[in-house]
């Protein structure tokens, strides 16, 4: 059962748990005999990062992008409104996208859609942009309760619906949005946290990627080249715990190091919060870009790969989505 709620708390009701299901692949859910309520709880999948950019010394070089987190839907139902069996569908997470060998890498992929039967659904995060040859580029965009994310872009990516349009930082059902200023991601809090994005110029990113409460985090940006081969680090993935402070980005897997440091892998999630994003891969002026850091699982975004001389990083896989179902009786 989920660390936030007590079972227990049915007892004066005379109910009490009866059956408790996690799928990490898709199945079929069988109702119990006895179940009165039913509690099912669905987190999408994680976007992949983007791979990064290989090219010769002297180039502008771009790291890829992080992925988007998956959303997390959560939802009771009368036993009776439900069929005697439900399919269940476990997303999985975005694959992991190549760095270019004398060009540019590959943009990643976005997570796949988790759901309870027809009941209810939690959208993946949308993909990392492939690094560039110096272009500006947005992370990908966390998943909605309603839709998914965006992959990355020249242009803002608004998270999936229900959703504000633009980069405004609120807290909602909707996935976080990402700025095409290539900074820090977005938060979110059922919705997926956003992936950082990348400036033009293979310079240094101003923050790592967004959070979520209760979604996957996002995953933090691959590090870039100067044309005067100058390293950046990759950025932090996005955490899914909030402090008294308030923080809205990082805490995720660990940033790569210049040098061609790989991201670190997005901590696991439990049964009260979805996976962290993971980190970017640093960027590497004398050999291969840092691979980026998977997505934690349930639903954690991955790191971006950082860029290379000449070969760019591979991006990490977003983590797979799950399906929890309990029931009560």
């Amino acid at each position: 059962m989920a660390d936030d709620f007590n079972p227990l708390d049915f007892a004066s009701g005379g109910l009490r748990l009866v059956d408790s299901q996690v799928f990490t692949a898709g199945g079929t859910w069988t109702k119990p005999a006895t179940a009165v309520l039913v509690l099912a709880d669905v987190i999408g999948g994680g976007g992949s990062g983007g791979g990064g950019r290989g090219d010769a010394a002297g180039t502008t070089r771009n790291g890829g992008t992080g992925g988007g987190g998956g959303s997390r839907s959560r939802a009771w139902f009368n036993a009776a409104d439900l069929g005697t069996t439900e399919t269940i569908t476990v997303a999985a997470g975005g694959a992991a996208a190549a760095g270019g060998s004398s060009a540019d890498g590959t943009d990643g992929n976005p997570g796949g859609l988790s759901s309870f039967g027809s009941h209810l659904f939690a959208f993946g995060g949308g993909g990392g942009r492939r690094g560039l040859a110096g272009n500006t580029s947005s992370g990908g965009s966390g998943g909605g309760i309603m839709s998914s994310g965006i992959t990355g872009t020249g242009l803002t990516a608004a998270g999936g619906r229900p959703s504000n349009v633009g980069n405004s930082n609120i807290d909602g059902n909707f996935g976080g949005a990402t700025a095409v200023t290539g900074d820090q991601g977005y938060a979110a809090l059922w919705g997926g946290g956003s992936g950082t994005g990348q400036q033009a110029g293979g310079g240094a990113i101003v923050g790592d990627a967004g959070i979520s409460q209760w979604g996957g985090g996002g995953g933090g940006n691959g590090g870039g080249l100067t044309n005067a081969n100058n390293e950046s680090p990759g950025m932090a993935g996005g955490g899914n715990t909030v402090t008294s402070a308030g923080n809205q980005r990082g805490g995720g897997g660990t940033a790569g190091a210049v040098n061609g440091g790989a991201g670190g892998a997005g901590g696991a999630g439990n049964n009260l919060r979805s996976g962290q994003g993971g980190g970017g891969g640093g960027a590497q002026d004398s050999g291969t870009g840092g691979a980026g850091g998977a997505g934690g699982i349930p639903g954690g975004g991955s790191g971006g790969g950082g860029a290379g001389t000449t070969t760019g990083g591979a991006s990490g896989a977003g983590g797979r989505g799950e399906v929890r179902v309990y029931s009560y009786g």
